[in-house]
């Protein structure tokens, strides 16, 4: 993995000035990947997409907030080379540089809670309000995660009424039409312990890139086991073909909305 300069952001709240890490490169090296979507891949950190201003403790939603530039951390508005100005790789001229850049925070990510305050209020778009209910059951979702990778058999921890909600709330948002968001309803359904709908859902054909999941959520449904659990992937099956006609994609790529 490898990290650029900080890009530096406009609060729209407070208007004060937060870092965004610059993750310029990544890889999947000993990655997992779980029945619920979620990529333990500590090279391959999940981005986010809500934060909290490090000042005025606002909820953004980032690519909403200003861009001012990538500024490192020994800049100084005499560093910059007026061609780099006029390129648009600096986004502020020197004479308008702020010295308050130089003392910027890195956003904070929202806990749990604070999640299901903003999905609380209501009034969300529907592919935010997926993308947060997603963010939400793999966060409640982490410590059976990390009790079953520490081999503790108390990692059968049944839902919580607020985490039955939540993902009872995400299938009503996902596309049965879609493959990936099929998989990821049998997935729900599953952990929910509705085991003969979880199977309706896997029925039928799937591409190539989801067989590694669809097989092991059919293996954990036989066995009435309703806990997230890794999937299965065998040595040298790191990537999957859709179609003759098609790129390669990871088969690690499912289950995940876009955010636009």
């Amino acid at each position: 993995m490898r990290i650029g300069p900080p890009l530096i952001r406009r609060c729209s709240a407070c208007q004060g000035f937060f870092e965004e890490t610059n993750i310029q490169s990544t890889n999947t090296f000993g990655a997992c990947l779980w029945t619920d979507g979620r990529l333990m891949a500590s090279m391959c950190p999940v981005g986010d997409w809500l934060v909290k201003c490090p000042h005025c403790e606002a909820f953004l939603w980032i690519d909403e907030q200003e861009y001012l530039g990538e500024f490192p951390d020994d800049f100084y508005p005499d560093d910059i080379d007026p061609d780099d100005i006029e390129n648009g790789n600096f986004i502020l001229d020197p004479d308008d540089f702020d010295p308050e850049l130089k003392n910027a925070e890195h956003y904070e990510t929202p806990s749990t809670d604070e999640i299901f305050s903003v999905l609380e209020k209501g009034e969300l778009p529907e592919n935010k309000e997926r993308h947060l209910r997603v963010r939400v059951w793999w966060s409640e979702n982490n410590e059976r995660r990390y009790m079953f990778a520490d081999g503790f058999d108390d990692h059968e921890i049944p839902l919580s009424d607020r985490e039955s909600g939540n993902i009872k709330r995400l299938f009503g948002l996902l596309d049965h039409s879609g493959e990936e968001d099929r998989v990821m309803m049998a997935e729900i359904k599953r952990e929910l312990g509705e085991f003969e709908a979880a199977k309706e859902l896997l029925e039928g054909p799937f591409p190539r890139r989801l067989t590694f999941a669809v097989s092991t959520i059919k293996d954990l449904i036989d066995k009435q086991d309703p806990f997230v659990a890794p999937i299965i992937v065998p040595p040298g099956a790191e990537r999957e073909w859709n179609d003759e006609d098609e790129d390669v994609e990871v088969i690690y790529d499912v289950f995940v909305g876009d955010e636009d």
